[in-house]
């Protein structure tokens, strides 16, 4: 019988206290979740930095036509204008663009996407994932257990 990670209490009550304050990381979390919801992906770690995101995934299915990953990007991308739109921030011009199929791009066209052959790769990968927000140019927490938006918690509560 497969056994099913759960956000740990503390965790989860901070999530639930921080995603008002934080938009951008609520609409890239709240993605996250309907895409496991929808056994579209499985989630193996992330961590939300202030201008990017790490992801280990693995797509399960398509959803319908797209790709998870495409579906994640397009509804992430459309959720995060609308809300500069509402809140008029003066940050949505850096995304214009002069394309005919959109007004604004807020993905990198081809972000690095790393193929996982081994646990000891994505443990790896994890590690690095984890360590990013400690980072002398981040400094965003000490340790990676205080950061909010990140999976270290599960992995060290869950393996």
């Amino acid at each position: 019988m497969e056994e099913k990670a759960q956000t740990p209490p503390g965790k989860k009550i901070a999530l639930q206290l921080l995603l008002p304050l934080f938009p951008v990381e609520a609409t890239l979390i709240n993605n996250l979740v309907w895409l496991v919801q929808k056994e579209l992906v499985k989630i193996y770690g992330y961590v939300i930095m202030p201008n990017h995101i790490h992801l280990m995934w693995e797509q399960l299915s398509m959803n319908g036509r797209e790709f998870p990953k495409n579906s994640f990007e397009k509804v992430t991308a459309k959720s995060l204008v609308n809300n500069m739109k509402a809140t008029n921030d003066t940050i949505l011009k850096n995304y214009a663009v002069t394309a005919t199929d959109r007004q604004y791009n807020i993905w990198l066209k081809d972000p690095l996407a790393i193929r996982v052959f081994s646990r000891e790769m994505a443990v790896q990968k994890l590690d690095y994932m984890h360590i990013n927000p400690m980072q002398p140019h981040w400094l965003l927490c000490t340790n990676p257990a205080d950061y909010v938006f990140i999976s270290y918690i599960l992995r060290t509560k869950c393996g």
